[in-house]
């Protein structure tokens, strides 16, 4: 007993002596200027282990490019633009526009695969629940190949729960092989989002979520789109084809943007957006 209450009574005095020692000596600290360069080492370290060519290429610090709409008046609203490691968020403006908001998400998507870097991956990971199949319908692969993205670009999972979707987004996200995430889900609660909303900036990966109209509360994303159908102008060269898709979309939420409202066509030959409209020169309703 006597040693151990010795031994016990040295290591304590060591420690005294070895915390008044490290006490004597503050601790290094480093300033913002001189800390940028190590996080951004030790970012491309980790890339380098997984194999991640689009973060290695990039200079050091440089968070990955966005990506813009193609349209003057829609870029200059967006500021910096759709950030390539952010959420974003697509919302039908109700109940019956479930399919224009999935048609304009492939739009943000052709526009995000057309400038993507050469060497990135363009597989895109699309979630959705059972139930939203039944509603709004199924992706079609013909359809897919009109907002120039191929079918076989696709992996698709299906779901019973907006639970299950939302832990494979963040499972996808958390991927090398992907392109982007995109999930359906009526609706998600906040700390979702934001969940979402980090692992895409881990990743430096695109994430789009299209939730229901019903509730659009507080969210992490970075845009929030509103998209309804509009009918669609009828083409001069054969007055009984179907035109181009026409939405009237609102960005109602912009982290260094303006809020506005278009009305927009998507051009499936060309892969571009248009106005199709005169601009409406009024904020978006929240």
């Amino acid at each position: 007993r006597g040693l151990t209450v010795c031994s016990a009574k040295t290591r304590t005095k060591q420690e005294q002596n070895n915390g008044a020692a490290l006490s004597s000596r503050p601790p290094r600290i480093l300033a913002g200027s001189k800390l940028k360069p190590v996080l951004s080492g030790l970012r491309r370290q980790i890339a380098a282990i997984e194999r991640r060519p689009e973060v290695l290429d990039s200079p050091a610090g440089t968070p990955p490019s966005g990506w813009r709409l193609g349209i003057a008046e829609i870029d200059a609203a967006l500021g910096p633009g759709l950030t390539a490691d952010g959420l974003h968020e697509v919302v039908p403006a109700g109940p019956h526009d479930g399919a224009a908001a999935a048609g304009f998400a492939l739009a943000l998507l052709a526009r995000r695969l057309a400038t993507a870097p050469a060497n990135a991956s363009t597989t895109v990971l699309w979630c959705e629940t059972q139930r939203q199949r039944y509603e709004s319908g199924a992706l079609h692969g013909p359809g897919l190949q009109s907002f120039g993205v191929m079918p076989d670009n696709f992996l698709f999972i299906r779901t019973r729960k907006d639970t299950g979707i939302l832990w494979a987004m963040e499972e996808g996200l958390r991927s090398t092989a992907l392109a982007a995430v995109i999930g359906e889900a009526e609706n998600p609660s906040f700390p979702a989002p934001r969940r979402l909303s980090l692992a895409a900036e881990a990743a430096r990966m695109p994430a789009l979520l299209i939730r229901a109209p019903a509730r659009t509360p507080a969210t992490a994303a970075r845009t929030r789109w509103h998209v309804a159908n509009r009918p669609s102008a009828t083409p001069a060269y054969d007055i009984k084809a179907p035109g181009f898709s026409r939405w009237h979309i609102a960005l109602t939420r912009c982290r260094g943007g303006q809020p506005h409202q278009w009305t927009v066509d998507w051009n499936h030959d060309t892969g571009s957006f248009r106005l199709a409209a005169a601009l409406a020169d009024r904020r978006a309703a929240p």
